[in-house]
């Protein structure tokens, strides 16, 4: 038996097939954009990570420059009223958020005991770094202490 083909009967077929369906090109597709979001997303959390740590490393570096004025200061000069070191301040971080610092002295006698800045033997010296954190979209405040006999 002979059989009779014409050219239109490897439409259905895979022979010949030179190119892409349009149902596989909007697949192929979707799959990139869900990458491209995935990998943006990442980069954010990235740049918001570095950008806390900066933020808390120049808040850690503001707090040990005013914690070493105060020691260079010494124990003596520490109650005097002139000393403007135990005022508040605060800054602008290469990030544009605002670092501000207080200073808090607790003085104490030998044995530990809490007292006057005339009758101390040692100071206890806080200053608290207060800033915002865009991370983690919260008002930050870390706490470094040093004691100064």
């Amino acid at each position: 038996m002979m059989r009779v083909t014409s050219k239109n009967d490897d439409v259905g077929s895979q022979k010949g097939r030179k190119g892409f369906t349009l149902v596989e090109v909007t697949i192929a597709m979707a799959i990139a954009v869900l990458i491209s979001a995935g990998l943006y997303t990442m980069g954010l959390h990235v740049r918001r990570s570095a950008n806390h740590n900066r933020l808390a490393t120049e808040a850690r570096a503001f707090a040990e420059e005013r914690l070493e004025m105060i020691v260079a200061t010494g124990v003596e000069n520490l109650a005097k009223p002139s000393n403007t070191l135990l005022e508040e301040s605060s800054f602008m971080s290469q990030i544009k958020s605002v670092v501000t610092q207080t200073p808090r002295v607790a003085w104490y006698t030998a044995d530990r005991s809490a007292s006057a800045a005339g009758d101390a033997d040692y100071a206890e010296v806080h200053i608290d770094v207060t800033y915002r954190s865009q991370h983690r979209s919260a008002i930050l405040t870390n706490t470094y202490s040093i004691l100064i006999y």
